[in-house]
């Protein structure tokens, strides 16, 4: 079983932050998943369909094979990490009406604001397709 090594500096310029880019791996980490699992429930029904067929048909030439290959899926972060690096992932942000820009500065300024003015902007919305 191979590693694959991700560094911080592969992630520097992808995102606005750190947190932005934790939570657009995440989410198509998510996307990712979902699509494998639909992937999946197709690949088993078929092979429950295929099953049936054989359990009912009393002469066949060919000889069942005892056990079909298995569908294998590589993990979603890791995919979804893979994306981000390779400038794949498209972080589409939402444009801010005037108050919620407003509400976001109020957020962000304060005691937990560090000291070069960064800190987590507050809203962040991710498209989902």
């Amino acid at each position: 079983m191979s590693h694959e090594m991700f560094l911080a500096e592969d992630f520097h310029g992808k995102a606005d932050n750190v947190y932005e880019a934790i939570v657009a791996v995440a989410r198509r980490a998510r996307q990712i998943g979902e699509e494998q699992r639909r992937e999946m429930d197709a690949y088993l029904s078929q092979v429950e369909m295929l099953e049936k067929f054989t359990e009912e048909e009393e002469n066949y030439d060919e000889p069942v094979r005892a056990h079909e290959p298995v569908l294998q899926f590589e993990k979603p972060t890791i995919l979804a990490l893979r994306e981000m690096i390779a400038d794949k992932l498209d972080l589409n942000r939402p444009e801010l009406s005037e108050e919620e820009a407003e509400a976001i500065a109020g957020f962000t300024s304060g005691p937990e604001e560090t000291e070069d003015g960064g800190g987590f902007g507050g809203k962040l919305d991710l498209s989902e397709e």
